[in-house]
């Protein structure tokens, strides 16, 4: 492989790694890490508002019933702006049938009910939930629905880093096909089905799923922000280290500044949406990324140039816009003998797919 290459897939994988963060704990075991175990339910009422009340536990279960003394987290996304309202705090009761959830929020004397049944949340309040942080929400009077709906979030803007991204309070992958990656010693490299299953595959920020002979089912609502580093924007200016030369982003910009992002990213086994080919003069790389903000909000920055020998990479401009939930936001590297591009969107890859296992090897993808 040629030096060009070796510089296009070491700003790849740099990126990458800065763009989905670094895990705070160290997850052991097979099948996923120590996080916390989570029950989601949605809602809609009839103004569009959507609803995501995520109960989690302390400690990673097969199998996760809500209990009294659990964290509760409740997300409301604003149909008419992507606004989030957030309510914070602990499950004070549960009904004996495990639809009626009396929440009592953090620095509250006082609890509010929400009801539920299998497929999402069926009743909400219509007096004021006290908010994190101060202040409260009152939901409008009327039907919810359970479930979720799909808001339109902010406007995605024109020009090559166009095409929205947003997904909503929720994101579910549903029985989606799992690979493994096959590279030969002479540089073949082929995807093969995988159709083994982990009965219990959680994420490093929470959430829960499994792989059922090779396809990934998985769900999660609000995400467990401590669980990693806190996003610094600032990093896009050094995936090459800390030599000015090299810093490919200037003009770096979150706006608004207080945003808190987190990375869907499963380390235990590792698990990435991608797609990579390559040749002798050739490669391209792709990532779709799942990234949950707290608020609706922009990220801007200026991409560089960086010359290795006679191969130029060109750092496409970063203009991004993200609801408040998850968003998909996808890195696409490409280049030949002389250079090539990268560009970091918003935006679902449909020719990405689920590759597993840290090294990618089709003979024991899980390390073993």
């Amino acid at each position: 492989m040629k030096k060009s290459h070796i510089l296009l897939t070491a700003a790849a994988v740099a990126l990458a790694s800065c763009l989905l963060f670094v895990s705070c704990s160290s997850p052991t075991g097979g099948g996923g890490g120590t996080t916390s175990t989570t029950k989601v339910y949605n809602g809609v009422d009839g103004a569009g508002n959507n609803y995501a009340l995520t109960i989690s536990a302390a400690a990673s279960k097969a199998t996760y019933t809500p209990k009294p003394g659990d964290k509760y987290t409740l997300v409301i996304i604003l149909a008419n702006n992507g606004g989030t309202k957030t309510s914070v705090g602990t499950v004070d009761i549960i009904s004996s049938d495990g639809t009626k959830f009396s929440l009592m929020p953090n620095g509250s004397t006082e609890t509010f009910d929400i009801t539920v049944n299998s497929v999402g949340i069926t009743n909400v309040p219509t007096t004021p939930i006290p908010l994190e942080g101060g202040g409260t929400y009152t939901p409008p009077t009327g039907t919810i629905t359970p479930g979720t709906s799909t808001p339109s979030g902010p406007s995605e803007p024109s020009g090559p880093s166009g095409g929205s991204g947003f997904i909503g309070a929720t994101l579910n992958i549903t029985s989606e096909q799992v690979y493994v990656m096959d590279i030969s010693q002479s540089g073949t490299l082929t995807y093969k089905t995988y159709t083994d299953s982990i009965n219990t595959f959680v994420s490093d920020v929470g959430g829960s799923g499994k792989i059922s002979n090779g396809k990934l089912t998985f769900s999660i609502g609000v995400p467990d922000f401590d669980s990693q580093e806190d996003f610094d924007i600032s990093d896009l200016g050094n995936i090459y280290g800390e030599s000015t030369s090299m810093n490919v982003y200037t003009d770096i910009t979150m706006a608004p500044n207080d945003t808190r992002i987190a990375s869907l990213s499963f380390s235990n086994p590792s698990l990435n949406k991608m797609n990579m080919s390559m040749s002798e003069t050739s490669m391209s790389w792709e990532m779709v990324m799942y990234w949950y903000a707290d608020k609706a909000c922009t990220i801007k920055a200026t991409g560089g140039t960086v010359t290795e020998d006679t191969a130029t990479t060109t750092f496409e401009n970063i203009n991004l816009s993200l609801g408040a939930g998850w968003n998909y936001v996808n890195i696409k590297v490409s280049g030949t003998d002389t250079g090539g591009t990268m560009s970091v969107k918003t935006g679902n890859l449909t020719t990405c797919k689920w590759v597993l296992g840290l090294n990618n090897y089709v003979n024991d993808p899980l390390g073993r």
